[in-house]
């Protein structure tokens, strides 16, 4: 045996090792829970500060739902001797009119074709699987789809559970939209003294520029919703006259489908053309190709006439702004912060140019495009 590792000069050595290496001080371990402590912190802080986003965003709705009133009450004053507090009377009668009217014409071809139409996907889908798995690499796509059944295990494993988990979405859905009616008729009834409290949260020097912010803000926010409610009837309206030309089943449910997701930009015309071609599926080839030619053809003008034509009396926001905006909100927000990030940058480009472009920077040239209004 190498006397080298003989037992008892081993046991000195590695006694003098352990004899020679540091000690973890108590000063390390309390930064060690200090650190591990504010880490944990920063994460609670954070989640935090997405509910409270999620509030804003719920803020930003209702001051929306607001201003679709508060825009036509400006209108009637501005053309009549009517007091503002009637005319808000007198336009929430009005849109509520035409809301019920529009209502009342389309929903009842829309629920029958509706109903129809939650037939009709499953079928098209089911026929798209029959044609994929004639070939191998359809079989191979097909066998990595989940079924139904695998869905409802991953999300909570019975079917009682994943009914539990909707209505629990669904009674949230409805309490966020009666917090926005309620709020948004709120603001509606007395703007001027929710606009009074937040100037007042200002220095006195700088309250009439923060008062001047504000109204910009609204008139921009009026005009950007009036362009969107007219480019979400146009899209609406062409839609349904193309897919009825076309002969394509359920022209109405989809022209509806087609017109309110079109008010989200970039993803919304995608959203819409996906289950148009599911139902020309069932019609043939042809039809398929025609319904995409013809969305792309709405697309188009949609781009190129129309929001041009809106624009002109806006805030521009450039394209990819809104496209960063979408997945920035979207990861912080979900649903909600992607359909309300246009309206968010519409306000912040308002604030940029007035407060940073013009006050900071002094820039005389910056131009608000924005109507004038109250």
């Amino acid at each position: 045996m190498n006397l080298f590792f003989h037992y008892p000069l081993f046991m000195d050595d590695q006694q003098s090792i352990i004899e020679k290496s540091p000690h973890i001080s108590k000063t390390f371990i309390v930064k060690l829970v200090i650190a591990i402590v504010l880490v944990f912190a920063a994460l609670g802080l954070f989640e935090l500060l997405v509910e409270a986003f999620q509030v804003v965003l719920l803020g930003i709705t209702a001051v929306i739902w607001a201003v679709l009133f508060r825009g036509p009450a400006d209108w009637i004053c501005s053309k009549t001797c009517i007091k503002h507090h009637w005319a808000t009377l007198l336009s929430v009668i009005l849109v509520l009119g035409v809301m019920t009217g529009l209502g009342w014409l389309v929903f009842p071809s829309f629920i029958e074709e509706f109903s129809q139409f939650e037939k009709k996907i499953p079928e098209a889908i089911n026929n798209i699987k029959e044609e994929l798995v004639q070939t191998s690499l359809g079989r191979r796509l097909v066998q990595e789809l989940e079924s139904p059944q695998e869905i409802i295990m991953k999300n909570g494993g019975t079917l009682q559970n994943l009914v539990a988990s909707f209505f629990s979405s669904l009674f949230g859905f409805l309490a966020d939209v009666f917090i926005v009616i309620v709020v948004g008729f709120f603001l509606l009834a007395d703007p001027h003294l929710y606009k009074r409290v937040i100037v007042k949260l200002f220095p006195v020097d700088r309250r009439p520029r923060v008062a001047l912010l504000l109204t910009y803000q609204y008139r921009t926010l009026k005009s950007w919703l009036a362009g969107k409610l007219f480019d979400m009837f146009v899209v609406a309206a062409l839609t349904t006259f193309g897919l009825w030309l076309l002969d394509i089943p359920l022209p109405i449910a989809l022209g509806v489908i087609a017109g309110l997701i079109s008010f989200i930009p970039n993803l919304g015309p995608i959203i819409a053309l996906i289950p148009a071609l599911l139902i020309a599926y069932l019609e043939g080839p042809k039809s398929v190709l025609y319904v995409f030619i013809l969305y792309n053809s709405i697309q188009l003008i949609e781009s190129n006439l129309l929001l041009p034509l809106i624009q002109q009396h806006q805030v521009s926001v450039p394209p990819a702004f809104i496209l960063l905006g979408q997945v920035l909100l979207g990861v912080v927000a979900g649903v909600l912060g992607i359909i309300l990030t246009v309206p968010i940058l519409v306000l912040l480009m308002v604030f940029v140019k007035m407060i940073y472009l013009q006050d900071i920077l002094g820039d005389p040239d910056v131009e608000l495009q924005a109507k004038n209004g109250s």
